[in-house]
């Protein structure tokens, strides 16, 4: 697996294949259990849902922060590094999406951000960068340190 980029949003998604190989029974039972096997791995793959979820634990919506900020998540599937083959977190502001931070935990402390009124998105990825569905954001008011 070569690793993607990081900080660069690919514009496209790559397909997911699913190769099944298919064996001829004499038994009538052993091919009934085969085409059910086949049809639940067909319909699990094909429902467009995602069992993926994130949600957003500190800060919370409209929260006030001072740089440098900590941001806490609860993610459904474990995170790690891309290249182990793992789940990882998208971080960026407003409609920034290109300009992303890789986050490969639950928690993360932000040391710069854009200051002022912003839209914090977050999106749960797959190892090779692609979307799994799962996304949230936080709406803050980042200020720097007063001093």
């Amino acid at each position: 697996m070569r690793p993607r980029p990081r900080g660069r949003r690919l514009n496209r998604l790559e397909p997911t294949h699913v190769h099944l190989g298919v064996k001829a029974f004499t038994n009538s039972g052993r091919a009934a259990a085969v085409a059910f096997g086949l049809a639940a791995a067909l319909t699990a793959g094909c429902d467009g849902g995602s069992d993926e979820s994130i949600e957003v634990i500190s800060p919370t919506d409209g929260t006030v922060v001072e740089l440098p900020f900590e941001v806490a998540v609860e993610s459904s599937a474990p995170l790690g590094s891309s290249e182990d083959g793992m789940h990882h977190l998208h971080l960026w502001y407003g409609d920034n999406e290109t300009e992303y931070l890789v986050v490969e935990s639950e928690t993360v402390e932000i040391p710069t951000a854009p200051t002022g009124e912003q839209e914090l998105h977050i999106s749960l990825r797959n190892a090779d960068h692609s979307e799994t569905g799962a996304a949230t954001s936080v709406r803050l008011v980042i200020q720097t340190p007063a001093g």
